[in-house]
Order: structure tokens, then C-alpha cells, then sequence
């Protein structure tokens, strides 16, 4: 009788831990969702998906010591994707445009349905990833 409920007790511990296991992690996932942008493992890549119709991100990031991936085009239209072999780290930050400036006076971006531009990546060395993750044509 003994056996019978510790096995009871080990079979209903692992169906909990099942229904845990499937849903832990979707809420862990969850909590890491950013509105407008979605990452995902497919492969050896990383990819970075912009889902916004008028916003951008910008990557920010490195390659592993003696990685030979080639570095990341200044912009992406909407879908970057980072060999994860040679990835070391990055960050995504959201760009959100504020000004628009001549040498007169400075007019906020959203006013008169203007549009300020994405700002140029400069110029880095091969380790460097630093790209602009722009909008789904």
C-alpha cells in the first residue's frame, strides 16, 4: 500500500512539473516581449523582427574574439539577422525621434506629418554591431 502512494505522489509530481514546464517558460517569454519588435533563435541566427509601421530600433552589439561573420548592414528594413556562433552580446534600444532642426528653429518630429530621418550608423570595426532596424516596407 506503501508503494502505491509514493508512486501516486511520484506520478503527480511529474505531471505538475510538465504543466509547468509548458507554461513557465511562455510566461518567462512574456515578460520579455518589447511592443513593435520580436527576436527569435531560427537556425544559428538571431533574428530581430520590427513589426511597427513608423518606429525603429537600434542594435547594439559585439562579436565574439576571433569571429569571422561579416558585420551587419548599416540598415535593416525590418528583419536583422546575427549569427549566433559569433555573437558575444547586444542590445536593442527603440529610436524615437524628437526634433527636427534648421538653423532657424526646431519643430517637434510628429508635427505637419513630417517624419525625421533615421540617423546613419558610423563607422566601426568588424567586432562592432551597431545597426538600425527600420520599418517593414
Amino acid at each position: 500500500m506503501r508503494s502505491l502512494s509514493i508512486a501516486s505522489l511520484i506520478l503527480l509530481a511529474f505531471v505538475l512539473g510538465l504543466a509547468l514546464g509548458g507554461q513557465v517558460p511562455r510566461e518567462a517569454v512574456a515578460q520579455d516581449e518589447q511592443p513593435g519588435i520580436e527576436w527569435k533563435k531560427v537556425g544559428d541566427n538571431l533574428v530581430l523582427t520590427n513589426w511597427t509601421q513608423d518606429g525603429a530600433f537600434l542594435a547594439l552589439g559585439a562579436y565574439k574574439d576571433g569571429a569571422t561573420a561579416p558585420a551587419p548592414p548599416l540598415h535593416a528594413d525590418g528583419i536583422l539577422k546575427i549569427p549566433v556562433v559569433a555573437l558575444d552580446e547586444a542590445y536593442v534600444y527603440q529610436l524615437v525621434p524628437v526634433w527636427e532642426c534648421d538653423p532657424i528653429e526646431c519643430r517637434l518630429c510628429d508635427e505637419e506629418g513630417s517624419i525625421c530621418p533615421i540617423p546613419p550608423r558610423p563607422p566601426l570595426g568588424p567586432k562592432e554591431i551597431m545597426t538600425v532596424i527600420g520599418q517593414i516596407p
